[in-house]
């Protein structure tokens, strides 16, 4: 609404700002009205959106929790600190023994760099054990540009210079173990013949060895260049770093902790919906100026949608599953209508009958997810449409309040033209009434002198 313009009221005395904006107040208590209906539209659909988010991360909660891969979690460990373990999804419970009889190691050698060179700038040739040949050239005979070119990615090298006594030599040690990345550095001599740089040993390329079922009939050697063994058991890579004479035992069970996060996770999820629900349904009480106590209900209160929502939510995790309570594997609801999680209570289920509990707590997550598929999927949920309805309604009382403005402007311009106007004809008025009184006063002084 456009502010008020000041009319003075110099001839009628009255205070006409004033009078109009009281007017306008009266005028514009529709305006006033559809305002206070788009607030609280408009904070509704904030507490649904926000609503909307917490149902569908429980949503995506009890698929996981329903999933039967997500039952398949195993976790593996390893009798020695030396042998690490690793599993992927294809892991299943399982135990395998076995020694450690060597670890793979990369060669290390120390070379002496030739003083002169056959070619320039100077080539190196390395040959390695697999019979592979790589040929390497330096900007230069110096060391710092020949430790430049073996360091390069294809070499498969890592080269540093070493300067003990005044001499400098060059340090080569391989990027991967094993005996086939054994290798031999050789440059040209003055007839152009490769030959071999004088080097010494620092450590000598070795396989890793691991004996499977050492000391028994089914005893079998395993050999390869990495210290890595994939596969040996479905699912499970093992690494080792150090020799054990005595057997190592790799153990792969289910991953008890896991699964219990699964039942965790969806009952923390449940607790935060219906949170949710109860903060925005109660009742609020406040204390008027006159000291009347007014009480509001919450935005939620009175939805039928969400009401529908959180007894199907507290039904689909109480219900009980082939005659058993979900009690007994530790969810519960209680007095206040939220649930508990005994992570003891179910911890001993599991250990007891892992398939029932699995079973159940399936159950359990399918029936959410089916509440919470309803409710807020993006398209068809009855959140996610009423969403959209009260949005609707926001953009509608937009437009309608804008409306109002224009109406405000111009029946606020009328009122001020109308008290101009009223001015105006008051100062005609009053020039007419001044004219008449000096002209009663000439008459009456005309008549005075005549007698």
């Amino acid at each position: 609404m456009a502010g008020t313009t000041n009319i003075s009221g110099i001839i009628s005395g009255m205070d006409t700002a004033s009078v109009i904006s009281q007017l306008m107040k009266l005028e514009a208590a529709p305006q006033t009205l559809l305002q206070t209906k788009k607030t609280n539209a408009s904070s509704l659909v904030s507490a649904l959106q926000s609503f909307n988010t917490k149902l569908a991360s429980l949503t995506t909660t009890a698929e996981t929790a329903a999933d039967a891969d997500s039952w398949k979690a195993v976790k593996a460990t390893s009798s020695a600190t030396s042998v690490s373990v690793s599993t992927d999804d294809t892991a299943v419970a399982s135990s395998l023994s076995f020694t450690v009889d060597a670890v793979a190691k990369p060669q290390a050698s120390l070379l002496d760099v030739p003083t002169s060179f056959y070619t320039y700038p100077p080539t190196f040739r390395i040959t390695r054990s697999s019979g592979e040949v790589i040929e390497v050239t330096a900007d230069s005979t110096a060391l710092a540009d020949i430790v430049e070119a073996f360091n390069s990615a294809s070499t498969g090298l890592k080269a540093t210079s070493v300067t003990a006594n005044g001499t400098s030599r060059l340090q080569l040690t391989g990027a991967d173990t094993g005996l086939e990345n054994a290798f031999t550095v050789q440059t040209q001599d003055s007839g152009g013949v490769w030959t071999d740089l004088t080097s010494t040993e620092i450590q000598a390329a070795s396989d890793a060895t691991i004996t499977l079922f050492a000391g028994t009939a089914a005893e079998q050697v395993v050999t390869q260049a990495s210290n890595t063994f994939e596969d040996l058991v479905r699912g499970v890579d093992l690494t080792v770093s150090a020799e054990e004479t005595d057997p190592v035992t790799i153990t792969v069970a289910r991953d008890t902790s896991s699964i219990g996060t699964l039942a965790k996770n969806l009952v923390s999820g449940l607790n935060t919906v219906l949170s949710e629900i109860s903060d925005r349904t109660k009742s609020s009480t406040t204390t008027g100026s006159d000291g009347s106590t007014y009480t509001k209900g919450g935005l939620f209160s009175g939805n039928s949608s969400i009401r529908e929502i959180q007894q199907a939510l507290m039904a689909a995790a109480s219900t009980d599953v082939s005659g058993t309570s979900p009690a007994s594997i530790g969810i519960e609801l209680t007095k206040d209508g939220d649930f508990s999680f005994d992570a003891e209570k179910f911890a001993t289920a599991l250990a007891a009958n892992p398939s029932g509990v699995q079973d159940m707590l399936t159950a359990i997550a399918s029936a959410v997810q089916t509440v919470g598929d309803r409710a807020s999927d993006s398209v068809y949920g009855s959140i996610t449409l009423e969403i959209q309805s009260q949005q609707n309604i926001v953009t509608d009382l937009t437009d309608r309040i804008s409306d109002w403005d224009d109406r405000l402007a111009l029946r606020q311009a009328t009122l001020e033209k109308t008290f101009t106007a009223m001015e105006v004809t008051l100062s005609n008025l009053q020039s007419q009434s001044d004219w008449l009184a000096s002209q009663l006063d000439a008459l009456t002084s005309t008549s005075s002198n005549n007698s």
